[in-house]
């Protein structure tokens, strides 16, 4: 199965994020996957943005406010480009849910490069999801 950039995939037991308990999360395929790749970069998307001035929530086209809809999201969503992980091939399933469009794309991939540049995100805390696991990442001599 090809998983490319922009792609939307449900994954089951998606580990916390913000706060959040574990529970499947739509994510946005933020690179395409090559074969021998660690995994795929991905961003969580959310239905509750939750005011945070440190956090960039970016709104996603959904089938009750755009018509025709490319992303199949029911409802009012955001990406969470600060919930970037990276997860393993086989967490993703058989079927694509949907796709963002690339006038939605651009906007993301800028956002999702101010989120690597500075603070913590996802990786950083230590949330990189193989299988069915989280890995925490190595401690630093210091």
């Amino acid at each position: 199965m090809a998983i490319r950039r922009g792609d939307i995939f449900h994954i089951e037991a998606f580990p916390p994020l913000d706060g959040d308990a574990e529970k499947g999360r739509y994510v946005i395929v933020m690179a395409d996957h090559e074969e021998g790749d660690d995994g795929v970069e991905v961003v969580g998307i959310t239905k509750n943005p939750r005011y945070n001035p440190d956090r960039e929530a970016l709104p996603l086209p959904n089938r009750r406010t755009h018509r025709p809809c490319t992303t199949n999201l029911w409802e009012d969503s955001w990406a969470i480009p600060s919930w970037y992980v990276l997860v393993a091939v086989e967490r993703f399933g058989v079927r694509r849910h949907g796709y963002v469009e690339k006038q939605t794309m651009a906007p993301l991939l800028r956002a999702l490069n101010r989120a690597r540049s500075g603070g913590l995100n996802a990786l950083e805390l230590g949330r990189r999801v193989t299988g069915q696991e989280e890995i925490e990442p190595p401690e630093t001599g210091g």
